[in-house]
């Protein structure tokens, strides 16, 4: 069964040894899930500070080795704790790469246009595909500020 965020802010809370607000610990979460979509190229959704009981669609074990040290860095980061923060982001980060390497991302939540994709139409069967974007090295001037 997925983690839900109330689970995840209880984790994070009990690491940090703190009881902060879920509004503020969904907006740690959120901010984990933003750098988790723009470093791995992803459209995971964010979450609602009004649903406690919504299921992350990461499995488990990414959330806790993702998620959760993200949002304790965090914590750590607001009460000037600076070397508890630097543990917890370090260990994000090399989980972060792990992910990114390993984790294969569902469609649904790749971010097509970020991996350098465009929406076409198949000619054949007329419906929208993501075909790779082809450079334009060849066919665009260079910038009128390159002098040759």
């Amino acid at each position: 069964m997925p983690l839900t965020l109330q689970q995840v802010i209880d984790a994070a809370n009990e690491l940090a040894d703190e009881s902060i607000n879920s509004e503020t610990m969904t907006g740690f979460v959120n901010n984990a899930i933003a750098e988790i979509n723009i470093k791995a190229k992803a459209k995971y959704p964010f979450m609602s500070h009004t649903n406690l009981s919504e299921e992350f669609p990461l499995p488990d074990e990414w959330v806790r080795t993702l998620i959760i040290p993200h949002v304790v860095a965090q914590i750590k980061m607001q009460d000037s704790s600076q070397f508890e923060y630097m543990d917890q982001m370090a260990r994000f980060e090399e989980n972060l790469g792990n992910f990114i390497t390993s984790y294969a991302i569902p469609d649904e939540y790749i971010d097509w246009e970020k991996r350098g994709y465009i929406k076409v139409t198949d000619p054949e069967t007329g419906e929208k595909i993501w075909a790779r974007r082809t450079s334009d090295v060849f066919t665009v001037p260079p910038a009128p500020w390159i002098m040759w």
